[in-house]
């Protein structure tokens, strides 16, 4: 059974979809079975995967407006074995506007993933930069988050949305969902003010932070080019190094997760 985890922050630039597929090609690099699931109506993870869609091709919009089909019709490999991605097209916006009278609406891609989550070790959603229907389906669909979060100077302005709205979603939706951790991007080491930002996020989101930092460097941008991941493309730069870190990480902290719900 895979564990869900949802890529999100309201703000935009923080490294997200970044991180959604290289976090999901390096547990691909360990052994495992990936899904991408493409929340974000500017599809940037689909693009980077080498997958552009036409009017005509099924997305994830076809799996949010009629869920009971299943993600299964709209799954497709990519160019690295073992990580598939439910892709998403800009007419992926208009869906917010047609569910938000309707019954259930938070719970749409809960439910679409019901026919997909034995056939995966991990599934990653690109959550879109906003706190609208769309990113409460992914919150609502997942076990867990990971904040990626741009060491920059208002790097907290706003995150008080995001913690009122997993609260919301505990309190009227049920579910539950586990900050896994907070990552800092575009980290720049030696760089005074940066070190003071991750102190800041330190004290405010304490032993949640991760460990990792993504730090700033030139081939993670460039693999866009490539479409494909940094840890594809430049196994031995910095970027794919901290994306394996994180990785890692990741792993250990599910393991200690898992481990509490037992006990």
């Amino acid at each position: 059974m895979a564990r869900i985890i949802v890529i999100a922050n309201q703000k935009g630039g923080t490294g997200k979809t970044t991180t959604a597929m290289n976090l999901g090609a390096a547990f691909v690099l360990k052994g495992e079975k990936v899904l991408l699931i493409d929340m974000d109506s500017q599809a940037h993870c689909s693009r980077g995967l080498g997958v552009r869609l036409n009017e005509k091709d099924k997305s994830i919009r076809d799996a949010i407006c009629k869920p009971e089909k299943g993600l299964s019709q709209i799954i497709r490999s990519t160019p690295i074995d073992n990580l598939f991605i439910a892709p998403s097209h800009i007419y992926l916006s208009t869906v917010e506007l047609e569910l938000a009278s309707q019954v259930g609406a938070a719970q749409r891609l809960a439910v679409a993933l019901q026919d997909v989550v034995a056939e995966y070790n991990h599934i990653i959603i690109d959550a879109p930069p906003s706190l609208g229907l769309l990113a409460i389906n992914s919150i609502v669909a997942s076990d867990e988050v990971i904040i990626p979060m741009e060491a920059e100077l208002y790097a907290l302005d706003g995150m008080d949305a995001l913690e009122d709205t997993l609260a919301k979603t505990k309190k009227y939706l049920a579910k539950d969902v586990e900050i896994l951790g907070v990552l800092a991007t575009k980290f720049r080491k030696g760089t005074s003010i940066h070190h003071e930002i991750l102190e800041q996020l330190k004290e405010h989101w304490s032993e949640k932070v991760f460990n990792t930092v993504i730090n700033l460097n030139t081939d993670i941008p460039a693999s866009v080019a490539d479409q494909l991941p940094v840890v594809i493309v430049k196994p031995s730069s910095t970027g794919s190094k901290d994306y394996m870190n994180l990785a890692d990480e990741v792993l250990e902290r599910e393991k200690l997760t898992k481990t509490e719900t037992i006990k």
